[in-house]
């Protein structure tokens, strides 16, 4: 079986989690937290199985804003993750 996971990087990640946790019926999983209450990690999960992570942004590091990480693992244990380009631009 091969596990897709989509990481996603935010400002005031706690309002995020809450939304994401109602909007989709989610639950929060293992998670950390940064001294300034917003999540270093943390992992919401459907019905007991991962369906996002969701982290505190830092300083964006792409001029058009923070990437989606999505992260690939197969059954043979291979694994792969990368930004994905899915960001939003300035209206202008």
């Amino acid at each position: 079986m091969s596990y897709l996971g989509v990481g996603i990087s935010v400002k005031d990640s706690p309002a995020p989690v809450e939304l994401y946790k109602a909007a989709f019926g989610l639950e929060l999983g293992y998670h950390v937290k940064n001294q300034d209450g917003t999540y270093y990690h943390s992992e919401l999960l459907r019905d007991g199985q991962p369906f996002c992570s969701v982290v505190e942004a830092g300083e964006p590091r792409h001029t058009e804003g923070n990437p989606i990480e999505l992260g690939l693992l197969s059954r043979r244990g291979k694994s792969w993750s990368g930004p994905l380009r899915f960001c939003r631009r300035a209206a202008k």
